[in-house]
């Protein structure tokens, strides 16, 4: 019903012309036939009303954290200023918040990491990270704090300069390889972005403010409303009820 020309996107890139590539097409699936399309309604993805906790026990001496609740779609009107914001908070590698706390300053991590998964519907926005099974309700507390110092204070003008020279300035990355090319043109063509994405793309990212990155934040990050997921032994864990 759904695998059909009709409902398909198709991404070449490599040293092969338009005609070429259409004879390909014409060759390998001219005889697949169209047909139309009925998508079902989908309901949109709901959140959480209050936290809930999912232990599993296993017997390891890291336990496994993930924490998080719904994000957004990719074309929410403040994706862009979720990107920075995320990149500040987690998504930065050694750079970011909760690396600089939860591993450089507390050791109690090799890493961690925050992401939104924003495709055609809402995805998560989650925070990642792996540490000692005595360490994990500190861990977790440590991700409590460095979101509600979040909320409270948003960024610093430095944080976010350098945010925005990062993403705008490895944004060529995306484009150096042929699979890289292919997976960011197939992105456009797929959430409609327009062919001349990647000339708007730094300026979506330059005009970011330190008020709209605390805006978003206190419209999107939601920590009453979370999902801690907890792998790992779950005696010598002993996670609370609470944080």
């Amino acid at each position: 019903s759904y695998y059909r020309p009709n409902n398909a996107l198709i991404t070449i890139v490599g040293q092969v012309t338009l005609e070429e590539a259409t004879g390909f097409l014409e060759k390998g699936l001219g005889g697949w036939p169209a047909s139309p399309i009925q998508k079902p309604p989908l309901a949109p993805p709901q959140g959480l009303a209050r936290p809930e906790v999912v232990k599993i026990d296993r017997s390891s001496s890291q336990a496994n954290i993930l924490w998080g609740h719904l994000g957004v779609n990719r074309g929410n009107p403040d994706y862009y200023t979720l990107l920075v914001m995320n990149y500040i908070l987690g998504g930065g590698g050694f750079v970011s918040r909760l690396m600089d706390q939860i591993r450089d300053n507390l050791g109690l991590t090799y890493g961690i990491y925050s992401h939104f998964e924003a495709r055609e519907f809402p995805g998560a926005f989650q925070i990642v990270l792996e540490t000692k099974n005595q360490n994990t309700n500190q861990a977790v507390a440590e991700i409590r704090k460095e979101i509600k110092k979040f909320l409270e204070k948003g960024v610093t003008a430095t944080e976010l300069a350098e945010a925005k020279a990062y993403l705008t300035g490895s944004f060529p990355l995306r484009m150096d390889t042929n699979a890289k090319m292919v997976k960011l043109l197939s992105a456009i063509e797929f959430y409609g972005l327009g062919l001349d994405y990647p000339e708007k793309y730094p300026q979506l990212i330059n005009q970011v403010t330190e008020e709209e990155i605390l805006r978003a934040a206190r419209q999107y990050l939601q920590p009453e409303k979370f999902l801690l997921v907890v792998v790992g032994d779950q005696k010598e864990i002993q996670l609370k009820d609470s944080f």
